[in-house]
């Protein structure tokens, strides 16, 4: 069975840091307001992981579907 990551960012608690965008660029960009959105994961699962942990807030969940 192929494991399907779910990446999701709460905007409640995103500030903009853009550490997610420096460190998975492929996955990550950020919207109008300057939050995290996450696209379709399209960096690797080692990498993705890297960019929720590097954010100062916790702002990123990434699990397995």
């Amino acid at each position: 069975m192929i494991s399907v990551l779910r990446v999701d960012v709460d905007h409640e608690q995103c500030f903009g840091y853009q550490r997610c965008v420096q460190i998975a660029p492929n996955t990550f960009s950020l919207n109008e307001d300057g939050n995290s959105v996450a696209g379709p994961p399209a960096d690797d699962e080692a990498t993705i992981r890297e960019a929720a942990w590097a954010c100062p807030m916790q702002a990123i969940v990434v699990a397995d579907d």
